[in-house]
């Protein structure tokens, strides 16, 4: 249904985009599941291995993540990975680029006001395009084929970074969005989810 063109040009496009800003915001849905934090978790390690400041804003609707959220809170390496709405406006400047994961509709993003306030977007996205998406982004990936938003991701992480440096907990995240989504690899897996969930038991998942 979809070939591998569009996810290289678009990891083309997102490293470009990541190294004209000064500061990287990463943004789920409401409510975040583990494909939304997986994915979220997956580009904040190849932002930071770009050389760029990177946080996930989440408050604290958590429910279905917080066995995985303890797992990040109790390694000293993501202290400071998630930060708060209002911590996040402190640091926004005109150069700031927001990342929206796993959504685009407006009514189910976590935060409209803040996406508002940020004018470089980008979202990727795998639910059918919604008549109420998020305007003004820069690039939009979106691929109602792709099983998950962490399935997109994983596979944006091999073209961007050449030797992807992404620890077993990280690779954990992605593939738990994956097994979630697909609920098992029984919904909507295709080649490459199982590319893609080959690639992350490679890396210790």
């Amino acid at each position: 249904k979809r070939t591998r063109v569009r996810a290289r040009v678009i990891a083309q496009g997102l490293k470009e985009l990541n190294y004209e800003s000064s500061n990287v915001f990463i943004l789920g849905h409401k409510n975040p599941d583990m494909d939304c934090l997986g994915a979220a978790v997956g580009i904040w390690s190849t932002v930071k291995q770009m050389g760029k400041t990177c946080n996930i804003i989440l408050d604290n609707d958590t429910n279905a993540i917080e066995y995985y959220m303890s797992k990040l809170k109790s390694d000293s390496k993501y202290y400071k990975m998630f930060i708060t709405k209002d911590e996040a406006e402190k640091n926004i400047n005109e150069k700031s680029l927001l990342i929206v994961v796993d959504v685009h509709n407006k009514g189910y993003v976590s935060n409209i006001e803040l996406v508002e306030k940020i004018a470089r977007k980008i979202i990727i996205d795998h639910h059918r395009r919604s008549p109420d998406i998020i305007e003004g982004t820069l690039l939009n990936y979106i691929e109602v084929y792709a099983s998950s938003t962490s399935e997109m991701v994983t596979e944006l992480i091999q073209y961007i970074l050449q030797k992807p440096r992404i620890a077993k907990l990280e690779a954990e995240g992605l593939l738990a969005g994956i097994v979630m989504d697909t609920k098992g690899f029984q919904f909507k897996s295709g080649v490459r989810t199982f590319d893609a969930a080959s690639f992350l038991r490679g890396l210790g998942a």
